[in-house]
Formats: structure tokens, C-alpha cells, sequence
């Protein structure tokens, strides 16, 4: 694959012929990045991030198991929103405990 050069001498990948089209004397097309590398948006939805990660297998198939779901990225999601959701849970209670006390016979221990 022939590369052109940019004005400072480095490579300029917008002008990338492949081998075979120089040797057939093709001309050079000009490509942008997205010709190159199309981004499907539909994907992802939200504000997701790509990650790479270690995963305890054993783990994963008992999650998968009882979540009911079927690949590893539904697992995974599933069991986040689950865990948030609990946090969530957890906090509110927390809360509405707080917001419950009877703090009147505290008053005077700040004397």
C-alpha cells in the first residue's frame, strides 16, 4: 500500500492506494476517515463506553443463569442496572429513616 506525504513529510492517510491498484495504474482516491472507518450510532444507544475487561466465567454463567439473559453484554448491563437499582433502594431507605427520627430528645446533648 502506497501512502502519500503531507507538507512536513509524514504520512497523509486521506491518499491510500492499495498495491494492487498501483500497479493497474489506478488513480489515488482521496478518503476521509469515515469512508474509512463508518461509525454505526445505531448501536449504542445512551452513553455507552467500550471496555475491556477480565471476566470470572464461573461467575458470568451463574449470572446468566439467573438473570435469564443470553449474551455476555446483556449480563453484564443487567447486572449493573440491577446493583444501581438496589443502591438506589438502599439510599432512599437510608433517607426515609433519617426523615423518620425522632430527634427532639437529642436536642439537649448539644448543650
Amino acid at each position: 500500500m502506497q501512502h502519500s506525504r503531507n507538507r512536513r513529510g509524514g504520512r497523509d492517510d486521506a491518499h491510500v492506494q492499495s498495491a494492487a491498484g498501483q500497479a493497474l495504474g489506478l488513480p489515488t482516491r482521496a478518503r476521509t476517515p469515515e469512508q474509512v472507518y463508518p461509525v454505526d450510532h445505531s448501536v449504542y444507544t445512551g452513553s455507552v463506553t467500550k471496555r475491556l475487561i477480565d471476566v470470572d466465567d464461573a461467575a458470568l454463567d451463574a449470572a446468566r443463569s439467573q438473570l435469564g439473559t443470553r449474551t455476555i453484554k446483556d449480563t453484564v448491563n443487567e447486572a449493573l442496572r440491577r446493583a444501581a437499582q438496589q443502591r438506589k433502594s438502599e439510599l432512599a431507605n437510608a433517607l426515609t429513616v433519617l426523615a423518620d427520627a425522632d430527634l427532639d430528645d437529642r436536642s439537649a446533648a448539644w448543650r
